[in-house]
């Protein structure tokens, strides 16, 4: 939706830029694999630099990846006195690929959907990025839930499934990545918002103010009329992220609770026990 902005581009979750890009050669959300993508072949022409880095950002994004790293690099007191030679190189390379994903798509605003906190971190020390964070975090049983679901992935070849994920798992890693997505926000002061999917889905255009506000050239998106539920999305060339992603034209804003009928009542109360004192903090204060 924000990437429906005439000075924004939605360009996918940068994160996976050199792994499901460049190394697995997935499709693109214009239907073309990455390699055969008209958008992203004219990125790699102007700065084939990126291509040739591609073991050394995959190994080094694994590395820092890692969650025993994010403190470092959602706090801002720590990535900022921490950095070595081999950051600064890869910092240069993310700087280079946004400044060609800018110029290629003639957008001074890139929206990148990357999940993880760490490399939300990453970006506020990339040279000529002014770093905005919007923190969009949902009901931690939900999300348990979705994990659980078989999903088609929709850009490998052949009939692929994205991985599924159990309840510990998933509820820790919620906690973890809300503590970090929270410190970041926290760390980039008030360029930073947290938005509930449930109230974004409920009512999305009091959100979409408060990010046009945070990001004046996201105001006038034409996605979302006033009043309607629906928006309506453009061909672009998000790279991985939701299978959604595929989808174009008029599609409903309605609230996903297929959970609420299908989540084991025992994997709930797990949730919940785990997720708790950090889900509060959010405002899931009650069982729905």
């Amino acid at each position: 939706m924000l990437g429906e902005a005439p000075l924004a581009v939605a360009a996918g979750e940068l994160w996976y830029f050199w792994e499901r890009g460049l190394l697995e050669d997935r499709l693109c959300a214009c239907g073309a694999a990455f390699s055969e993508c008209p958008f992203w072949v004219q990125v790699l022409d102007v700065a084939p630099e990126l291509r040739a880095a591609e073991g050394d950002m995959r190994q080094f994004l694994q590395r820092e990846g890692r969650s025993r790293h994010m403190r470092r690099w959602t706090s801002a007191r720590q990535r900022r006195r921490r950095t070595s030679p081999d950051d600064q190189a890869a910092l240069e390379r993310l700087a280079v690929m946004y400044r060609t994903i800018s110029e290629a798509s003639e957008c001074p605003v890139i929206v990148d959907s990357s999940k993880s906190p760490t490399y939300g971190g990453m970006l506020a020390l990339v040279p000529g990025i002014d770093l905005y964070v919007i923190n969009l975090v949902r009901r931690p049983e939900a999300v348990t839930h979705s994990w659980q679901r078989t999903v088609l992935q929709r850009d490998t070849p052949g009939k692929t499934y994205r991985d599924q994920m159990g309840t510990l798992k998933s509820a820790g890693l919620w906690t973890l990545w809300e503590a970090g997505a929270r410190g970041l926000v926290r760390s980039v002061g008030r360029r930073g918002l947290t938005v509930r999917y449930e109230d974004f889905v409920a009512n999305p255009g009091p959100t979409l103010s408060s990010i046009g506000r945070l990001v004046p050239e996201l105001a006038s998106s034409p996605a979302l009329q006033p009043g309607s539920s629906e928006v309506v999305l453009s061909p672009s060339h998000f790279l991985s992220g939701n299978p959604n992603r595929f989808t174009t034209g008029a599609v409903a804003l309605r609230a996903d609770d297929e959970w609420r009928q299908h989540a084991r009542p025992g994997s709930r109360t797990l949730v919940r026990l785990i997720t708790a004192p950090l889900a509060r903090r959010v405002g899931y204060t009650s069982a729905p």
